[in-house]
């Protein structure tokens, strides 16, 4: 996050950065493992159009995007904070970069 970012912000900004997508609605879910720690989860409503892949210079040895899909969810209660949420499964190769 920037500095004064909200984690709502951040996400706004990171999936226009990623995906070429507007965001119409971010919600935060919860935190979830994921292989590098502990990763915030949240619900996005974007405006129709379709996702572009970034195009990340990452000064770092990090894992970089090489492609895009859309994973369906089941549709998140709007009176509860979103939960029970699917467990999602990550797939990542390290060599692949």
């Amino acid at each position: 996050m920037a500095a004064g970012e909200t984690a709502e912000d951040a996400v706004r900004r990171e999936v226009v950065e990623e995906v070429g997508l507007r965001p119409l609605a971010v919600r935060y879910l919860l935190d979830m493992p994921y292989p590098s720690g502990l990763t915030s989860c949240f619900a996005v409503q974007v405006a129709d159009g379709e996702p572009t892949l970034g195009n990340d210079k990452l000064p770092c040895d990090c894992p970089v995007m090489v492609g895009l899909d859309w994973v369906p969810l089941p549709q998140l209660q709007t009176e509860t904070p979103g939960l029970p949420m699917p467990t999602m499964i990550v797939v990542w190769d390290p060599s692949i970069r």
